[in-house]
């Protein structure tokens, strides 16, 4: 399979920005770029693949939609930065500041990519452009249109995850698909982004997060090996019902609320444990990210720009507790 790049540019919101705009991290983004640097989370949260979508509208159309759609999403065209004698970095908007977009042509199969079947991690990797970043500055956003010639085109995202989290990311792909479908700005888009860092409230008694690895540099990333591959597995709305209606029927409390999320990360987990045959007493850590939108007092508005989402680390469960009744036999 070729991949060849056709163009790079750069994006500019449709926007007169006359100065900079400065952005404190606030404790969510802090402790998003502490886990920026794990590389184990970086193929999960810094090259985010969207859904491979076929779609018929030129080049210059999606181009002119993003341009429109980062004016409304404005931090996302500048950078995370450390500046000499900063203790923390900021996100810094400038008024040159645009958005690398690469355009690129493959001879892949569109269909096979696409697919849940098996696919070789190697052939999805060239799908998502690079994010260069040094040790005082980071840009926030670079995309890539790959273009599947008579079948269909992929968008690529890389993210820095210090300045904005997944819902936010989501938000501004589901706004550019419909300025790109629709001509239109998305109702939602009506009042602008808050930028304000001071609806977050947080409790006192959090810990002040130490910044004293200086720099905004990920470790090297391991080269992918040929043999890593990945396969969809689908759970449908019916699977998902029986297995609530199992596990309520299994449990001896009367008042169990189980969420399609509970019930799905519990069945999956339980399906790793017992698929990778490890030892009964073998410990088994898991985490999950939770939204701390609406748990704030008071809740952050949904149009809040910026992380607001934390890791829950449980580290006290055992392999034997995947495998007794509760579980998946």
């Amino acid at each position: 399979m070729a991949y060849n790049v056709i163009k790079i540019s750069r994006i500019s919101p449709a926007t007169d920005l006359v100065d900079s705009l400065v952005l404190p991290l606030s404790f969510f983004d802090l402790v998003a770029k502490r886990h920026s640097h794990e590389p184990s989370q970086l193929l999960q949260t810094h090259r985010v693949i969207s859904r491979l979508l076929l779609l018929t509208h030129p080049p210059q159309a999606r181009a002119y939609s993003l341009s429109l759609v980062l004016s409304h999403f404005l931090p996302l065209s500048g950078h995370v930065k450390w500046n000499p004698g900063d203790p923390k970095p900021h996100i810094i908007v400038s008024p040159q500041d645009a958005v690398s977009l690469t355009v690129a042509e493959t001879d892949a199969d569109f269909s096979h990519l696409s697919g849940k079947g098996l696919r070789y991690q190697t052939e999805l990797h060239p799908l998502v452009p690079e994010l260069p970043v040094s040790s005082d500055s980071a840009p926030i956003l670079t995309l890539q249109i790959t273009l599947f010639p008579s079948q269909g085109f992929c968008i690529g995202t890389t993210i820095h995850h210090a300045a904005v989290d997944g819902k936010t990311l989501v938000k501004f792909l589901k706004s550019w698909a419909h300025i790109c479908k629709y001509g239109t700005i998305p109702q939602d888009l009506d009042s602008p982004m808050l930028l304000d860092r001071t609806v977050i409230n947080l409790p006192s008694e959090l810990p002040n997060l130490s910044t004293d690895v200086r720099t905004l540099k990920l470790p090297p990333v391991k080269e992918i090996e040929e043999d890593v591959v990945r396969f969809t597995f689908e759970l449908t709305l019916e699977n998902v019902k029986k297995l609530m209606e199992r596990a309520k029927s299994e449990s001896t409390r009367s008042d169990l609320q189980l969420s399609t999320f509970v019930v799905t990360y519990a069945y999956v987990l339980t399906c790793v444990v017992k698929a990778r045959g490890v030892n009964s007493d073998q410990p088994v850590p898991f985490t999950f990210v939770a939204d701390f939108r609406d748990r704030l007092d008071p809740p952050v508005p949904a149009s809040y720009f910026g992380n607001c989402v934390l890791p829950v680390n449980f580290l006290g469960y055992k392999a034997k507790t995947f495998f007794v009744r509760r579980g998946v036999r």
